[in-house]
């Protein structure tokens, strides 16, 4: 899968690519990316933090991960949204 502006997330293409590729390598990051991801997901994604995890370190699908989640697309779109600019704090 490739990167795609997230037309939601008030953040510009270079940053939002920064954040998006920095989740796909999420196994071979350091210790600490892996926990800025891992509280990032606790705090946006709150009962779904799973999901949100999925879905940004993998190349999944908003809809693969919302159906297997048993979960709203929206609802994961937005924690998504949420993640982007929490990380960018």
């Amino acid at each position: 899968m490739s990167f795609k502006r997230l037309r939601g997330v008030p953040l510009p293409y270079e940053k939002q690519g920064q954040i998006y590729f920095t989740c796909q390598n999420y196994e071979t990051a350091p210790k600490y990316t892996r926990l800025k991801i891992d509280k990032l997901c606790d705090s946006a994604g709150g009962d779904y933090s799973s999901a949100l995890k999925e879905l940004v370190t993998t190349g999944k699908t908003a809809q693969e991960v919302a159906l297997k989640h048993h979960m709203s697309v929206d609802t994961l779109t937005r924690r998504r949204k949420v993640f982007y600019i929490l990380w960018s704090r």
